[in-house]
């Protein structure tokens, strides 16, 4: 009796160990895809948003400030501190805040001398440096965290560079744009890539080309949702009709493949990855389009390592169709910034991934 016991129990331990995978693995061309259902992993995962501070553009306390005041909001980066630098596009000047979200100071300013520039479309942190584009003279001008001016550099192969992140110590992640004109009109490459410090192209990755009547009607669905993380690059299909995310090494190398099912929704156009994220702990935040108009919490699937983990909303208090027309997101340490461009302001939220 008692060794029909034991062999009871062990059955049961063994099929309550057996913990059935949410994806396989297929290879393809020698490259591993991992195929993930929507059955997530860790189904107790949730995402926790305490919010900090708001940096508003305009306010009535500092409505006398005309160097507070940001008009046009662009790029958002951070540095080591969490300092928050916000790039003023029609002022050609940043803007910087302390950890606390109090105003610090402004640097640099519209011009062609020195730390100057015109209309720059993109602005980065990278080993505490500040990089603003000097994009008429295809320079990058650099300056040190206390808005100190360093050098400019010319840009290179990336010619004009935009949305640039870091990648690790020594790379970057851009998009090599350049206008084009042949018999058949003008044209644009929006080739996403990777490049040193130099702006030295490493190697592009996502190649693409649109008619110039496009790229003005339909700017902003031009553009992959990417994240950069310590040691790899994620880059999503720009399509409604597939949910395909590829990891890249530093130098550009396909190290694996994320599939995940996607029901298409006809009633409006929604890319199947709307951003990417990479968390302080190597997680990757895929943006997802909501299920339904109704629905106005902003959906993030959760993935480690290739496998989904779970999908969680953060209900932030925007329309999720806005989401790259008029919001962006930024992960820096253990913080989400939002940016809202129509407000004109950034909230700040410390995030806590918690699974049981």
């Amino acid at each position: 009796m008692k060794i029909m016991n034991f062999l009871l129990g062990l059955i049961i331990f063994t099929a309550c160990s057996e913990k059935k995978l949410n994806y396989t693995i297929e290879e393809v061309n020698g490259i591993k895809v991992y195929k993930n259902n929507n059955i997530p992993s860790e189904p107790d995962l949730k995402i926790e948003l305490k919010e900090l501070f708001v940096i508003k553009g305009y306010d009535e306390s500092f409505a006398g400030d005309s160097l507070r005041i940001i008009q046009d909001l662009g790029s958002v980066a951070v540095d080591s501190e969490n300092n928050t630098y916000i790039l003023n596009v029609n002022k050609a000047r940043v803007s910087k805040f302390d950890s606390d979200g109090s105003f610090v100071k402004v640097f640099g300013r519209m011009g062609d001398g020195p730390g100057e520039s015109k209309w720059p479309q993109n602005m980065y942190v990278h080993n505490d440096t500040v990089n603003v584009l000097n994009q008429t003279v295809l320079r990058m001008n650099k300056y040190d965290t206390d808005g100190n001016f360093l050098f400019s550099v010319p840009t290179n192969d990336c010619k004009m560079p935009l949305f640039a992140k870091p990648l690790g110590e020594n790379r970057i992640v851009t998009y090599f744009c350049n206008w084009r004109y042949e018999d058949e009109g003008m044209f644009m490459d929006y080739d996403l890539g990777i490049a040193d410090l130099k702006y030295n192209e490493v190697k592009r990755i996502k190649k693409q080309t649109y008619e110039g009547e496009r790229v003005q009607t339909e700017y902003i669905d031009l553009f992959f949702g990417f994240a950069a993380a310590a040691k790899e690059l994620f880059v999503a299909d720009n399509s409604t009709d597939r949910y395909h995310i590829d990891a890249f090494d530093q130098d550009g190398n396909l190290l694996y493949s994320i599939e995940k099912p996607y029901r298409k929704i006809k009633i409006l156009y929604r890319k199947a990855v709307t951003d990417l994220l990479a968390d302080a702990e190597g997680r990757l935040w895929a943006v997802v389009p909501s299920e339904t108009v109704e629905d106005k919490n902003i959906l993030i699937d959760v993935f480690k390592e290739g496998v989904f983990l779970n999908r969680v909303k953060l209900d932030i208090g925007i329309d999720p169709e806005s989401v790259s027309t008029h919001h962006t997101f930024t992960i820096s340490g253990s913080r989400l910034y939002v940016s809202d461009y129509e407000k004109t302001e950034v909230k700040v939220y410390e995030y806590h991934v918690i699974s049981n």
